[in-house]
């Protein structure tokens, strides 16, 4: 239950214990359950002889199955004894061998975390001394428990009444034409998120799944993050840029995170380059720049460490795939071309099917290599059969190559 519902606080209500409720029990217990239940199996299954070579192998995978076993064991014997306990002046988490109290006195405020499949109430400390306490909201909780949090600050609606002010704030100072109010910047702020990310949601399927054409495909997805970034830096922190909770600001986030990973996807699946580390290298400087530059457009990043690191790994994502697709789309240079023999050939079926085919030692490699081809090309290639390696320059000087059919002899047909 929300813990802002309820207007005072009533001390007699406590001590009160809450036990898992039965949903997130079941959840949880089966989890573990199917945990040692296939500790069980491999017990039996490895402790017979089957799949082990040595007694060595029988022993390692034995005791490994046993590992899985007493973790199952553990896990449920720890959801079935948690508790949750709480009265007027304190909170404490039980487990099966360990629990954490927390005075109420000591409490600065309280947020919840929204995580994928049990929610997390977070007690902040007033002390930076002492460490924050995280309950998992699976226990069956009532209005009493709700009630204990009534005059305990909500920093979730702090951080959000916050941000409503300082998007009002800048609202007021972004320069546009007319007399429009701050309301319909406002309004014309989220008008123009809600576009941008509905393309980039389109685009972003586009060149996942049917990149055709795809110049024209990598060109969509490639302007989405930088329309986004120019929209951030000219808004006087009209917009934001982290997808953040509790932030009023309408999110750029969606415009920014999708297209470029899928931009970077892109590079990584379908193009070759003769060396990978001054493109690495490269990325990498351009997203520490962007990072920065990204922080000192936002007036209310605050100096975030994990935004900051999380702007990083999406900023190199963005300028590998910019760098790369730019490099190749943009080329009108004239190729070198080799011809060389296929080795072999393997699909890998993961997540997503790639396909490989190994070649000779060609031009400037001196090794066999295995080359990530596309379906089309996998399927007419046969190990013994030559293809052609095309040689580029590149328009930003990155060497990379691309392979095409060799021609057959009637000898070898």
């Amino acid at each position: 239950m929300n813990p802002d519902e309820l207007p005072s606080f009533n001390p007699s209500l406590y001590p009160r214990t809450y036990k898992p409720s039965t949903g997130y029990l079941f959840f949880l217990g089966s989890a573990s359950l199917l945990c040692a239940a296939g500790g069980i199996a491999g017990v039996l299954y490895f402790g017979t002889g089957h799949e082990v070579k040595s007694s060595r192998d029988q022993f390692m995978l034995v005791g490994l199955s046993s590992l899985f076993l007493l973790l199952g064991i553990f896990l449920i014997s720890s959801v079935l004894t948690s508790r949750l306990i709480v009265s007027a002046d304190s909170i404490e988490l039980k487990y099966l061998v360990s629990s954490k109290l927390f005075r109420r006195s000591d409490i600065a405020g309280f947020r919840i975390l929204p995580t994928q499949y049990i929610p997390t109430l977070v007690l902040q400390p007033k002390s930076a001394e002492q460490k924050k306490l995280k309950i998992p909201l699976y226990f069956r909780t009532d209005e009493a428990f709700a009630e204990w949090f009534t005059d305990i600050s909500n920093l979730d609606r702090e951080d959000l009444q916050k941000s409503k002010a300082e998007l009002e704030a800048a609202a007021t100072t972004v320069e546009s034409p007319g007399m429009e109010t701050s309301e319909e910047r406002i309004g014309k702020a989220r008008s123009v998120v809600k576009i941008l990310n509905l393309a980039a949601g389109i685009t972003a399927v586009w060149a996942w799944i049917y990149p055709s054409p795809y110049p024209l495909a990598m060109l969509a997805v490639g302007a989405l993050p930088f329309i986004a970034i120019i929209l951030l830096a000219r808004s006087h922190g009209l917009y934001q840029i982290e997808g953040r909770r509790n932030d009023a600001r309408p999110s750029l986030a969606g415009a920014f995170i999708f297209p470029s990973c899928i931009l970077a996807f892109r590079a990584i699946q379908d193009l070759h380059f003769l060396e990978w580390k001054p493109l690495v290298l490269a990325s990498l400087a351009f997203a520490a720049v962007l990072t920065i530059f990204l922080a000192q457009s936002d007036p209310h990043f605050h100096n975030r460490t994990v935004a900051a690191i999380s702007l990083f790994f999406i900023g190199t994502a963005l300028s590998y795939g910019a760098i790369a697709q730019f490099d190749v789309l943009a080329d009108r240079s004239a190729p070198t071309n080799y011809q060389t023999n296929v080795l072999g050939k393997r699909a890998d079926n993961g997540r997503s099917t790639t396909y490989y085919l190994r070649v000779a030692p060609w031009g400037p490699r001196q090794d066999a290599q295995e080359i990530a081809v596309p379906l089309a090309l996998y399927r007419i290639i046969r190990p013994g059969q030559p293809v052609n390696i095309h040689l580029f320059s590149g328009a930003l000087h990155l060497p990379w190559y691309s392979l095409s059919p060799g021609t057959t002899s009637a000898a070898d047909r």
